[in-house]
């Protein structure tokens, strides 16, 4: 087997008329506008390495028959039986010691580490995370970016985590210390910080810090990431919007800045909350450009709530109409974007009731998810001032605040299954569950038997994927969902 190098992202139906494809999940775009079937993407792993066997005995016949010597004849054979086609300090491979890494797809091959981690970063994280443009944006890389060496770098944390491999932990160290100078020449480049590459590359030392931190609430750096890319996406303006990719990193950024604002009760900057509105055009496109608009609204609401500005029945008005702009966008949502109830099989252990959900994709289950969230929050909200009051109808509105929490909380709940089904044992495939679970578990208004269930799917997640922030956590009911940190995997 030897390294063919990085394989094209595209889907069969594309590669076969040798155009450019979008990566689209479940399709992409030039299959749905040639009206036919995504015949879908191949799996990186399966493409990356080559089986050189038939050429390496086609090799060992020739020499042979040049030679006719039965010594000659002896090493052959023992070349074509037992040695790889090229020699370790040929091809750069490392240590089979090294190299041989138990439980990664690929892993019996002798090849360079961070091959291999590439490989399974693309094919087992990716997919199930934000970063779904990568792949097409990494195939189309500029030798003036920081991209490579931060792909490099995050890879290989990615996959240290997994093993559990501190020596893996220790070059990812090393290549996030090299990418974070790199992206800081980018950045003093005019011509290229305002690029594509440039910004991804910003998120993905984002994604690093979130991947190497080991205790509650986030770190600085993250921060000062997140921070950098907003400012980014500031200087990169309405132009960014142009094009798909331009805004699904923008979606990506501000809803990440507005979650932060949510937590510290800022108020955003205008000039995001501009762009915010300007990404309404595309949202028959892609519903996440309402959902990060209404996401906006709602960290304004707060950052007036704690300046003192609204009243008690100010608070349950504006909570009341955010709930129903929610309610109206879910209402709206394409056939490609609902999700299916389900009977819960006997064999489900996952299940929680008697009935489960059945999403089209990730990204609806997630949009979905995100919709209950929020719904849990703003009921928290408008239950605690509805307390406080005197009149007619409060305890209708207590209870109902009640309800639609728990009813949030279920649906919830009833989208685990299918993430236990599809999870191969990656932050990729499982992130999508772990804020939400614990929004449902840290939840006030939340049976204590939703609350169980959420907090033994938590721990159970935290303890197979290796997140060690995640057993801490669900000890302690009183760091709330908005503080515990791990939002960096959701929206990250």
């Amino acid at each position: 087997m030897v390294y063919r190098g990085r394989p094209s992202a595209a889907c069969l139906a594309c590669r076969t008329r040798r155009i450019k494809c979008d990566v689209l999940r479940p399709g992409c775009s030039q299959c749905a506008r040639m009206r036919i079937v995504c015949p879908g993407y191949r799996d990186p792993l399966e493409e990356l390495f080559r089986d050189e066997s038939a050429a390496v005995t086609k090799r060992a016949q020739r020499i042979y028959r040049a030679s006719g010597s039965s010594k000659r004849d002896q090493k052959i054979e023992k070349t074509r039986d037992h040695s790889p086609p090229y020699s370790d300090e040929a091809s750069g491979a490392l240590d089979p010691e090294q190299s041989v890494l138990s439980g990664v797809p690929g892993s019996s091959l002798s090849q360079p580490i961070e091959h291999v981690a590439f490989a399974h970063f693309m094919s087992t994280y990716i997919p199930g995370t934000h970063f779904v443009y990568l792949p097409k944006l990494y195939s189309l890389e500029r030798e003036d970016t920081a991209l490579p060496t931060t792909v490099h770098a995050v890879s290989l944390a990615r996959l240290a985590w997994e093993l559990g491999r501190p020596d893996l932990m220790q070059q990812a160290r090393r290549a996030y210390t090299k990418a974070l100078a790199e992206t800081n020449v980018a950045l003093s480049r005019p011509c290229v910080a305002t690029s594509d590459a440039v910004l991804v590359s910003v998120l993905l030392l984002s994604l690093y810090e979130s991947l190497v931190w080991a205790d509650t609430g986030i770190p600085d750096n993250w921060t000062k990431h997140t921070r950098g890319a907003l400012a980014l996406i500031q200087l990169r303006g309405k132009q960014q919007l142009e094009t798909e990719v331009g805004r699904q990193m923008f979606t990506q950024v501000a809803n990440i800045i507005c979650v932060d604002s949510m937590r510290s009760g800022s108020r955003l900057s205008p000039d995001l909350l501009e762009l915010q509105t300007a990404a309404l055009e595309y949202r028959n496109e892609c519903p996440r450009y309402i959902l990060s608009s209404i996401t906006g609204e709602i960290s304004t609401f707060l950052a007036e709530l704690r300046e003192g500005r609204l009243t008690p029945l100010d608070v349950i008005a504006a909570t009341q109409q955010l709930e129903e702009k929610l309610i109206a966008m879910v209402s709206s949502l394409p056939a490609s974007w609902q999700y299916d109830e389900e009977e819960a099989e006997a064999t489900q252990s996952e299940a929680y009731g008697k009935l489960t959900h059945r999403y089209p994709s990730r990204g609806a289950a997630q949009l979905w998810n995100s919709y209950r969230m929020t719904r849990i929050f703003l009921n928290g909200i408008r239950h605690g001032h509805a307390r406080y009051l005197r009149f007619p109808n409060k305890n209708s509105l207590l209870k109902q605040a009640a309800y639609n929490a728990q009813q949030m909380a279920a649906d919830i709940c009833a989208s685990v299954p299918q993430y236990a089904e599809s999870k191969q044992s990656s932050i990729g495939s499982a992130s999508n569950l772990l804020w939400p679970l614990s929004t449902v578990r840290s939840a006030d208004l939340v049976g204590e038997d939703l609350r169980m269930y959420a907090e033994e799917k938590l721990k159970l997640l935290g303890r197979e994927l290796r997140i060690p922030q995640v057993e801490k956590i669900s000890e302690c009911r009183e760091i709330d969902a908005l503080h515990d940190g791990l939002h960096m995997f959701y929206l990250t």
